[in-house]
């Protein structure tokens, strides 16, 4: 692992803050997201606010911030995705730390203040720091915390992790801020791989310069709501290959990484990781003449993804239980049975209540 010529410098001020927002027809959400931005207790730098070609009135609504604050940087662009949204503001901006934010959600007053203090003072400044936060629904009722509060952090020096399962634990782009001298050795962002999910390859890449250091307070709300790609009540099979492309194409660049570095990413790293697992067997039982891995079984996922949570995640007893519990109805019950079983998993729902749902679908299919 190499140390990044870090621009947050150890007993330093704290470091100037660019806010980075990318937009794409959230004009429901917008002013929120860009309030919050302005009611820092710590000032940023500037709030870049980038719109991905939205047809709705997003880019009404950033001019009108733009005019009314001079924080407010307004960069409108064709479509090209939330890579090209994320490369562009970074050339926009200018401060020495760039905190992403997703225009459906929301920082609280004290976000800024949270993250210089998380970084300030360190021996050796972080490549990578990631809160929590609190998801939401559209209306901002809470649902639960993410991750969830037994989940805990992985941080520090994260890439034996990555190289041996391809993820660890860490946090959503709206959790996460970097240093700019990180961004500027790994980006752009490759376009065509990342037009969604853009964090995915940031978090994947980053840890090879350095610490990943963890926020534990939540600093915003991540919004769970119908237009969110991988937060919707119902998970179909198109989902799923979705993600499991995504997670593809973040083991390319992860390996890529590690081939700089001297290193080598383990070549079953997907057979360790028990999200990717879940999505590779929904995608299975949910549509399986689509389904892009064509010698996956069942049954083999379900096992593997049990020996995954049992010798490589940090999860809580409880939710390895339950975790087991789920790949076990969603690999092994029948396809009717099965599906239910996965659609249980991503409900909107809080946990305890799901979780009380699965077990009793599961006592009624052995019964």
């Amino acid at each position: 692992m190499q140390e990044s010529s870090n621009s947050l410098t150890p007993g330093m001020a704290s470091p100037s803050v660019s806010i980075l927002i990318n937009n794409y027809n959230y004009e429901r959400f917008l002013r929120q997201c860009i309030q919050s931005c302005l009611s820092q207790t710590q000032d940023p730098l500037e709030i870049i606010v980038v719109d991905d070609g939205s047809v709705d009135a997003s880019s009404q609504i950033i001019r009108e911030y733009s005019e009314a604050s001079s924080l407010v940087v307004p960069v409108l662009k064709g479509n090209g995705g939330q890579a090209s949204a994320l490369n562009l503001g970074f050339c926009q901006s200018r401060g020495e730390l760039i905190v992403l934010l997703d225009a459906d959600d929301y920082l609280y007053p004290w976000a800024i203040e949270q993250i210089t203090q998380a970084v300030h003072g360190l021996t050796l400044p972080p490549v990578m720091v990631q809160c929590r936060l609190d998801l939401v629904d559209a209306q901002g009722n809470y649902i639960d915390q993410y991750p969830p509060p037994e989940l805990s952090f992985d941080d520090g020096n994260v890439v034996p992790q990555l190289l041996k399962t391809g993820q660890y634990s860490t946090t959503v782009t709206s959790g996460l801020s970097f240093p700019r001298s990180l961004l500027t050795q790994v980006m752009p962002i490759p376009e065509e791989d990342f037009r969604l999910c853009a964090d995915g390859y940031l978090i994947s890449v980053a840890p090879f310069y350095g610490s990943v250091v963890s926020v534990e307070t939540s600093i915003g709300g991540r919004r769970k709501h119908d237009s969110n790609l991988w937060a919707r009540e119902i998970q179909s099979a198109a989902q799923c290959r979705k993600a499991i492309e995504h997670d593809f194409a973040r083991y390319h660049h992860l390996r890529q990484t590690a081939t700089k570095f001297n290193l080598v990413a383990d070549a079953k790293m997907g057979l360790r990781d028990p999200l990717h697992l879940s999505n590779r067997l929904a995608s299975l039982r949910l549509e399986s003449s689509q389904h892009p891995v064509s010698d996956d079984r069942a049954w083999r996922l379900a096992l593997n993804a049990i020996q995954a949570i049992w010798e490589y995640s940090n999860l809580s007893h409880r939710r390895r239980i339950v975790l087991m519990l789920w790949f076990l109805g969603a690999g092994l019950l029948p396809q009717r049975l099965a599906q239910s079983v996965i659609q249980w998993r991503f409900s909107t729902q809080s946990r305890p209540v799901v979780v009380n749902r699965m077990l009793k679908l599961l006592r009624t299919a052995t019964q």
